[in-house]
């Protein structure tokens, strides 16, 4: 709702569920490959690679920050 130039501010998760669902999509492409072309297949591989590698490093940073200080 716009109210004012006032916008309501997604909800955190949000970035989270679309994450997942990008996750799980590239999961059951690269699980089908005859549904792709060879090239189409290589790319779904290596966004499914990169998408890990990027969720893998932003949990790490919340393990972090979460971290107990010493």
């Amino acid at each position: 709702m716009l109210n004012g130039g006032n916008r309501l501010k997604p909800p955190v998760e949000l970035p989270m569920q679309t994450d997942r669902s990008r996750l799980r999509e590239l999961e059951i492409r690269v699980a089908n490959p005859q549904h792709w072309s060879a090239g189409e297949h290589q790319i779904n591989v290596e966004n499914l690679r990169q998408l890990r590698f990027r969720l893998d490093d932003q949990l790490k940073r919340l393990r972090q920050q979460q971290a107990p200080a010493h």
